[in-house]
């Protein structure tokens, strides 16, 4: 079978995610860092999506985004002269949008709020999990 037989007639769909913190999108370096985005949709459950970050600056030897905040209570800097590290800590409000590039504009799954944080210290890279719930969820509560 040849590469063009095996394309012919097929569409290809390149899936994409968006997460915005505050309405805002976040830098593109913060992007660059989303190792996994999940998302759970469940009748009998509260909606909830988890995003897992690169935490670790192997230049400045130290987290990014589990500890937003410098000794004197100023925001860190992603790089040096750039944008603040965004505040990823519980109770930042957060949006998901997920699709595939191709359908145009990514649609809305859900808003909320971030309700934890989680790092892990693999032997590769530190990574931050962090997990919203639905405005609904914090309702029904």
């Amino acid at each position: 079978m040849t590469a063009e037989n095996f394309k012919s007639g097929r569409a290809f769909m390149t899936p994409s995610f968006r997460i915005t913190l505050a309405g805002q999108e976040p830098p593109r370096e913060v992007l660059a860092d989303v190792l996994e985005v999940s998302f759970t949709d469940d009748l009998g459950a509260v909606d909830s999506f988890e995003f897992v970050l690169n935490d670790w600056d192997p230049i400045a030897l130290k987290p990014k985004y589990s500890s937003p905040w410098n000794e004197d209570g100023t925001p860190v800097k992603l790089s040096s002269g750039g944008p603040d590290a965004p505040n990823y800590e519980p109770g930042a409000k957060v949006s998901l949008y997920l699709g595939y590039n191709e359908d145009g504009e990514l649609p809305l799954i859900m808003e909320g709020e971030v309700v934890s944080i989680s790092p892990s210290f693999p032997s590769s890279i530190t990574k931050m999990a962090s997990f919203p719930l639905s405005w609904r969820g914090r309702w029904s509560r």
